[in-house]
């Protein structure tokens, strides 16, 4: 595996023959960098891929590896995880390819929509899913407003307003998130605790779905 001091050296020597020829930094990183990089990084998720669906294997579980939609699935994902900087992401994609080899999961639509979200959803909306999920309801009661940046704040202090204010309206315009007023949530579960901010049903499916493999979400 390329070392970080590779790696360096690798991008400095790409840089120092910028000069304005055919070739140049973009002929070197196409003839010896990416194809190492790319060449290391399939093998790897690979190698995880593997052990993770042995492991679903050996705990029982039948899969559907031969099936087309699991093909499909697991071209488009592993070529997005190769293409993705983000492990965090990269671990996500994992995660999809895992539950698309398991049967009565979600159907091919949703699925979809969920790998379509993953790839236009940033890190930092994310983790913004993760905690309106699993952080204590409290924060939320005490949070009496329509404007989810004032719930950002709350979760997030340090963050720019701005920044909070476009990623948190993404996340309402996609029907992820939701406030305890608007027309959507009108029957929304009691469980919710009164919580004025919280995720949709199909919020829920996505980030469940993409955190690991849900094996307990089999129909019976």
């Amino acid at each position: 595996m390329t070392t970080k001091k590779e790696h360096l050296r690798n991008l400095a020597l790409a840089a120092s023959s910028a000069i304005p020829i055919v070739g140049g930094p973009i002929s070197m990183l196409l003839d010896k960098y990416l194809p190492k990089f790319i060449l290391e990084k399939k093998t790897r998720l690979l190698a995880e891929l593997n052990t993770e669906l042995e492991r679903l294997t050996s705990s029982g579980e039948v899969l559907n590896l031969e099936d087309e939609r699991f093909i499909a699935l697991f071209i488009k994902c592993t070529n997005l995880a190769i293409q993705e900087f983000q492990e965090e992401k990269v671990t996500l994609y994992k995660n999809i390819i895992l539950n698309s080899a398991l049967p009565n999961q979600y159907d091919f639509d949703e699925t979809t929509l969920f790998i379509n979200w993953l790839q236009e959803l940033t890190v930092d909306q994310i983790r913004i899913i993760k905690a309106i999920k699993f952080s204590d309801p409290m924060v939320f009661k005490d949070v009496n407003s329509g404007d989810i940046y004032q719930l950002l704040k709350v979760l997030f202090p340090s963050i720019s307003r701005d920044y909070l204010a476009v990623i948190g309206q993404d996340l309402i315009t996609k029907k992820i998130v939701l406030h305890r007023g608007s027309i959507y949530s009108i029957e929304f579960d009691k469980e919710k605790n009164n919580q004025i901010w919280f995720l949709s049903d199909l919020g829920e499916k996505f980030i469940n779905y993409i955190l690991s493999p849900k094996t307990e979400n089999k129909s019976t």
